[in-house]
């Protein structure tokens, strides 16, 4: 009697197990086993002339056209039927079912798959449909699947199909010539000698079992499936290279790659730059990831195999330009900066595992994960065709991504509530928490929808600055003042004294709060279980911007430089090379912390005076195209005095004193 240990060990040693269906001999000869297996019947020692193995059980074809099996039973996958005692021309074994071949083109299956038999295997796989059961020449059996070819070069499969291992693609439905069957893949060998292969993939079984590579998508003359991987056999040819890669021009900070596409078979693969190895570059293609000018160069790939070596040519040469207004640096856990989004960007916002970029035609762009923590596809990163144009300001949530429209209308996908109609115009400034989203009107009053939606009076008006954490909203006021409500297990809604005036940016992390004064200081309070509150002594004075991200925070110094503390499991506060200097705007993800370089650094010098109702403001700078735009109304018998500014970013605001009344207007500087 077997037992579970014994049974596991099995099941684990399945990648090992080759179930693409019978061995056939030269001549009828007799059967020998080895391992864990009975003894071989008299019957199957002598004139066999094809075999398979199942899990535990194995079947032997006859030269008279019956099936001789044993081994384990327990689904019935030895008990031989009468239609199968004769007139039989090919078998295969599953892991608990028995699958045969007759003379007529006919399909017999029996074991485990039958609907009676209550063992938890039955997943059909032995319930041969009616489009199988004539037309048949070849036959194969995965761990509980069975797949058929006929004579019209289609395929058919039928039973387990969890994987997808059932579910037979177009280019498997015609011009097919052999089949095989693994664990949870099906494997295809078509009349041009290329494979197709599907099932597996994006699962816990994925080891790259369906993804064909180059050297098998031609010249295949058999194929077979083992328990986790496929094999082909292919001609026996030197390497050739089909496309070389090609020279391309970057910005600096940019991710380039080099990829090259060559023929044959067991290809191995050694990149160089100016002739020299690269260390751990033996992939098809070569990533750099945030290249510097050191990085320029002349990139080669050695290609070779048993039968030889070729490199290509000519070399593809990587030219490393000065940054490109509106790059984006990335680093931590996230995929990689889209080309897209390596030029052009002004202005980055990073959600829980995904990153939102705005270009400066009014386009979104958006990139990294698009599920949630359970696998769901939620859909943050599918920008709608609403969020393409005319967008003025982005946020990012857990699974929610959120735009700014030009006419102050809102626009959020992902896994978010509709946008509420106080939200569909008059809104000035967005942000997204974990749940929640949370909107800035133009008369200074705040909506929230999709998590804590409470807004307190105190938050109703005169603000001019949200920041949502994962329950818990920030707000800041025109006085300078803080404004927190929600979640407040660590403290986080409770604003100290320091922070209770002289406050001009505000940033919140899943349960805490950082602010900055206007003395370019920064506070944090709230939950500190990974040094996220700690703030450095190199961020107690310079920072111009701040951000909060799951666990860590991140500022911006006034020469352009970031700092990072917190949490570092993905590397989200180890600041690359590319992010020490020359940023002009940051933003905080879960686990990956997003740099902008490039942008202009604004340094006006700004001036106002009245006239009539009519408010004029002047400043000198070294960037044009910009216009500065009152977010309140202005007092038609204001009296104004000149102002002058500190060095602020592409949507920093401006603040006026009318000193007739005391009362402040705000105004934000953005493109026309």
């Amino acid at each position: 009697m077997k037992t579970n240990s014994l049974k596991k060990t099995v099941l684990l040693l399945w990648a090992a197990w080759l179930g693409a269906g019978a061995a056939h001999a030269a001549s009828p000869g007799s059967v020998v086993a080895w391992g864990y297996t009975g003894p071989v019947p008299a019957a199957a020692q002598s004139g066999v002339t094809a075999i398979a193995a199942g899990e535990y059980h194995t079947v032997a074809l006859k030269n008279d056209g019956s099936i001789v099996a044993w081994g384990d039973s327990s689904y019935g996958q030895t008990t031989v039927p009468v239609a199968a005692q004769s007139g039989v021309t090919g078998v295969a074994a599953g892991a608990n079912h028995t699958v045969a071949l007759k003379t007529d083109g006919s399909v017999l299956a029996w074991g485990a798959g039958t609907n009676n038999l209550g063992f938890g295997q039955d997943f059909g796989q032995s319930l041969v449909p009616a489009t199988a059961q004539s037309g048949v020449t070849a036959i194969a059996a995965g761990f509980g699947h069975t797949v058929v070819l006929k004579n019209d070069g289609s395929v058919l499969a039928w039973g387990w199909n969890h994987f997808g291992q059932t579910n037979v693609p177009v280019t498997a439905q015609s011009g097919v010539t052999a089949i095989a069957a693994g664990y949870v893949h099906t494997v295809a060998l078509k009349n041009d000698g290329s494979v197709v292969a599907w099932g597996a993939n994006d699962s816990r079984y994925d080891y790259g079992q369906t993804r064909v590579p180059v050297a098998a998508q031609s010249g295949v003359t058999a194929v077979a499936a083992g328990g986790l991987y496929t094999v082909a056999i292919v001609p026996t040819t030197a390497p050739t290279i089909i496309t070389p890669p090609a020279s391309q021009t970057v910005g600096a900070w940019q991710s380039p790659s080099f990829t090259v596409v060559a023929g044959g078979p067991n290809l191995s693969y050694q990149w160089r730059k100016d002739g020299t190895n690269l260390s751990g570059a033996t992939g098809d293609t070569y990533y750099l990831h945030l290249a510097s000018f050191g990085d320029a160069g002349s990139y080669t790939v050695v290609v070779s195999n048993f039968l030889g070596t070729v490199t290509s040519a000519p070399p593809a040469v990587l030219t490393v330009n000065a940054v490109a207004p509106g790059t984006v640096v990335e680093w931590g856990g996230t995929d990689r900066v889209p080309v897209a989004a390596q030029s052009g960007v002004t202005a980055i916002v990073a959600g829980y595992e995904h990153t939102v970029a705005l270009k400066n035609d009014g386009s979104v762009l958006a990139w990294g994960s698009n599920r949630d923590d359970d696998g769901k596809v939620t859909g943050q990163i599918d920008v709608p065709v609403a969020a393409q144009s005319g967008v003025t300001a982005i946020a990012a949530g857990y699974v929610h991504t959120v735009a700014l429209k030009n006419d102050g209308s809102v626009v959020a996908w992902g896994e978010t509530g509709p946008v509420p109609v106080e939200a569909q115009s008059g809104v000035i400034a967005i942000a997204a928490g974990g749940r929640q989203t949370v909107a800035l009107k133009n008369d200074g009053g705040v909506v929230a929808w999709g998590g804590e939606t409470n807004v307190p009076v105190a938050a109703q008006s005169g603000v001019t600055a949200i920041a949502p954490g994962w329950d818990h909203t920030v707000a800041l006021k025109t006085n300078g003042s803080i404004v927190a409500w929600g979640g407040n297990f660590y403290g986080e809604s409770t604003v100290p004294v320091p922070a209770q005036s002289g406050v001009t940016a505000i940033a919140t992390g899943y349960d805490f709060t950082v602010v900055l004064k206007n003395d370019g200081i920064v506070l944090a309070w709230g939950r500190n279980d990974s040094g996220q509150t700690n703030v450095p002594v190199a961020a107690q004075s310079g920072v111009i911007a701040i951000a909060a991200g799951g666990f860590h925070t991140v500022a911006l110094k006034n020469d352009g430089s970031v700092l990072a503390w917190g949490d570092n499991l993905s590397g989200q506060t180890t600041v690359p090379v590319a992010a020490q200097s020359g940023v002009t705007a940051i933003s905080a993800g879960w686990g990956h912390t997003v740099a902008l370089l490039g942008t202009v650094l604004l340094r006006p010098s700004l001036h106002s005076r009245s006239s009539g109702n009519e408010l004029i403001l002047s400043w000198s700078t070294n960037a044009t195209g910009f216009t500065l735009q009152s977010t309140l109304q202005l007092t038609p018998t204001a009296i104004w005095v000149d102002v002058t500014n500190p060095p602020a970013l592409l949507g920093a605001q401006w603040t006026v004193t009318n000193t007739a009344s005391g009362t402040a207007q705000f105004y934000r500087l953005r493109k026309p």
